[in-house]
């Protein structure tokens, strides 16, 4: 489950299944699969 929240101009990413504690490896997890369409929806 992934949920996305925007405050000001902060993305907030809210990820319920994490698969590590290592936080540049979660990042890469997320945005690996989002980049594309985050890119064009947020600029």
């Amino acid at each position: 489950t992934l949920t996305i929240d925007i405050k000001d101009d902060i993305l907030y990413i809210h990820w319920i299944d994490v698969l590590s504690t290592n936080i540049d490896e979660d990042t890469h997890q997320i945005v690996s699969r989002f980049e594309k369409y985050l890119e064009v929806i947020y600029g």
